[in-house]
């Protein structure tokens, strides 16, 4: 899992996406997911209508040591 305060991707990620941010996770408008997108912020996702996610999309809360037992389904952000 990577960690940063502000994360945006704005390219073709060619599997799944595991971050966990402070603040934001953005997805752009040229940003394509193959995989799914597992995220712990405190703030939902920034998705740009062009992004896409092949995957799902789930959020666990920031400050979760186990990001896979809090998990929040989210669809067609």
């Amino acid at each position: 899992m990577g960690t940063a305060e502000k994360i945006r991707i704005d390219a073709e990620v060619g599997g799944n996406v595991d971050v966990k941010t402070a603040t934001h996770l953005t997805l752009g408008d040229k940003a394509k997911v193959v995989g799914s997108v597992h995220y712990a912020s405190i703030n939902p996702l920034v998705r740009a209508p062009g992004a896409s996610v092949e995957g799902e999309v789930t959020q666990a809360s920031y400050g979760d040591k186990d990001t896979t037992s809090t998990q929040t389904k989210l669809r067609n952000i």
